[in-house]
């Protein structure tokens, strides 16, 4: 079974021409790691020698790096985030590869790596991809998630999509269809200045237009559970609070103001309201339904 990673081609912390370093791997189909390769060493095993017991024998990074990129197989999918485009490519050997190349001496092991000819925006890209690349992590990460890799798979032409359309979602398009749903169906009014990120507890505020009551929102994917010691529940008393989870799973107990608004609601709502989502949720509506 094929595997899914994400790679960091040339991270933004080394002082090289990274325009130069990911251009070249894509234009000569190979997916490479970013330790610097100034010298010419006869073949791989004597380049592996000089880098793990000289050159990086401290460095527990290049190990993790080197390992990622040596259990790369042939069929393997891998996906790379550069000048906000997408680029999506399948692993075509079985084994790593050296080359001592003095104009690019970053690039030296690499996978021999086809990349698919279109470049995809964001809004053509699962959320579990794009969560992936959130985090730095390592220069090459597993993406753990079947539906990403089956997606990933459907892109490449490799196979049919058969995913519910909700795992598809990043959790801003959640958040943007409860906002939706919140101001056609319920009457309220958001406060723009209120969706940030640092505002952990809630991902907006906003107010009844009729009633002129505040309201904030919490909205969950993957497999978290809503329960009763959230701090939106116990925080905001005299608030109407709105919550969901993809999980479906909520405290059998709630206090009066606090609502749950299920999947099922926010994907109803969203299917009869197409013409005014976001460009990667039609994506993906349209999707699901071929």
């Amino acid at each position: 079974m094929s595997e899914l990673y994400r790679v960091h081609l040339f991270k933004d912390r080394y002082q090289v021409d990274r325009d130069k370093y990911i251009n070249y791997c894509l234009k000569n189909n190979i997916v490479s790691i970013n330790f610097t390769n100034k010298e010419s060493y006869k073949d791989i095993n004597d380049y592996l020698y000089h880098a793990e017991n000289i050159l990086f024998k401290n460095n527990k990074s290049f190990k993790s790096v080197k390992n990622s990129i040596t259990n790369m197989k042939k069929g393997d999918l891998c996906w790379v985030n550069f000048n906000n485009k997408y680029y999506l490519g399948e692993i075509q050997d079985n084994e790593v590869n050296y080359k001592y190349n003095p104009d690019l001496p970053y690039m030296s092991l690499f996978r021999e790596c086809k990349w698919f000819s279109k470049q995809f925006n964001q809004d053509e890209v699962s959320g579990d991809i794009i969560r992936s690349f959130v985090h730095r992590g390592q220069t090459i990460q597993k993406i753990k998630s079947e539906t990403a890799l089956k997606y990933s798979e459907y892109l490449y032409n490799k196979s049919n999509l058969n995913i519910p359309l909700v795992n598809l979602l990043h959790p801003d398009d959640l958040e943007d269809i409860l906002s939706l749903y919140l101001q056609i169906e319920k009457g309220y009014i958001i406060y723009p200045s209120t969706c940030k990120k640092s505002t952990a507890v809630y991902e907006y505020m906003l107010i009844n237009k009729y009633t002129y009551k505040k309201a904030v929102v919490q909205c969950k994917t993957g497999s978290v559970e809503i329960n009763e010691n959230f701090s939106i529940i116990n925080d905001f008393k005299d608030f109407d609070v709105y919550i969901t989870t993809i999980s479906g799973k909520y405290p059998t107990k709630l206090p009066e103001n606090v609502k749950i608004i299920t999947i099922d609601e926010l994907l109803s709502f969203a299917l009869k309201n197409e013409n005014i989502l976001t460009d990667r949720v039609k994506n993906f509506i349209k999707i699901s339904k071929s």
